[in-house]
């Protein structure tokens, strides 16, 4: 496994240990990003954005993730929807 396998097993404790703790989710999900697990990391994300529907952090770091896949227009939704956008 490499690092950032390990550290999306420490990001899922601490999701675990406080579900109300924001970033703790979005690293978990990019870090199963960086590590190459992309359905994973999709389904992080998107159970984030339900449960902080509030919150623009998800939808920023969301957005950045798309970028970096080259997938422009869902990157700028992303942006648009982010609240205080």
């Amino acid at each position: 496994m490499n690092e950032f396998g390990e550290a999306a097993e420490n990001y899922t404790k601490s999701t675990e240990l406080d579900v109300k703790f924001v970033f703790s989710h979005i690293q978990l999900a990019v870090a199963q990003y960086k590590s190459g697990d992309l359905a994973n990391r999709m389904a992080t994300f998107r159970c984030t954005l339900k449960a902080f529907p509030d919150r623009h952090e998800p939808q920023n770091y969301y957005g950045e993730l798309l970028l970096d896949q080259q997938r422009y227009p869902d990157a700028i939704e992303k942006s648009d929807r982010s609240p205080g956008h």
